[in-house]
């Protein structure tokens, strides 16, 4: 059966990566601990009062420590929660990791059923950052998530800055875009922070040990 390119390349892609972390065996919390240095020093989390987040899935770096303070500072924070009926994701603000979530799609940990959702487009002011986990990222901000394109649909519509938070092995050169993928306006991993201004104007910092 005929597949498009652009479909096999993708699939290829995340073979690949879900290979590459196979064999990492990244630690997801050290991982979150190092990519929230990062994020600590970026100026529209500094200065920002909401922050649209979500909770680690697998290997993915775990950033409960971040939130946790982002929620001690006073700050809003917002987290996805899935709806059967739609086979879409919702926003739901919280204000206690430990007391408002619970185990949800894929086992995931997200907002308690009974707290109020907020559906996209999200183009509230102020506008929301945005901490956007991925399978891969490239260096000019494209995404690959897991194929059911339920991030793509969430952001869609959504203003605020776009920061997707990965391990090292999963940066790769290229990543297939087309018009409905949503791209990333930084990428951040446990050594580099990228700014996504396009192949020829990405920026990585390492961090000397």
């Amino acid at each position: 059966m005929y597949m498009p390119t652009h479909l096999t390349a993708k699939d290829a892609l995340r073979r690949e990566i879900r290979e590459r972390l196979r064999i990492a065996r990244p630690d997801s919390l050290r991982s979150g601990r190092m990519v929230a240095s990062l994020l600590s020093g970026l100026s529209v989390l500094t200065e920002g009062r909401a922050l649209a987040a979500y909770m680690a899935f697998g290997s993915e770096p775990d950033l409960s420590e971040y939130l946790a303070d982002w929620l001690k500072a006073g700050k809003a924070l917002y987290l996805p929660a899935f709806i059967e009926q739609t086979q879409a994701y919702a926003m739901v603000a919280v204000q206690d990791l430990d007391a408002q979530l619970v185990a949800g799609h894929y086992g995931i940990r997200e907002p308690h059923p009974d707290l109020p959702r907020l559906h996209p487009p999200f183009d509230c002011e102020p506008p929301w950052t945005w901490l956007v986990p991925g399978l891969a990222f490239d260096h000019a901000g494209n995404r690959l998530g897991r194929g059911r394109g339920y991030y793509d649909r969430l952001l869609a519509g959504a203003t605020g800055s776009k920061i997707g938070v990965a391990h090292d092995c999963q940066i790769v050169p290229a990543i297939p875009a087309h018009a409905h993928d949503v791209r990333m306006d930084y990428v951040v991993t446990e050594t580099r922070m990228v700014s996504c201004g396009g192949h020829s104007a990405w920026v990585a910092e390492r961090i000397r040990e």
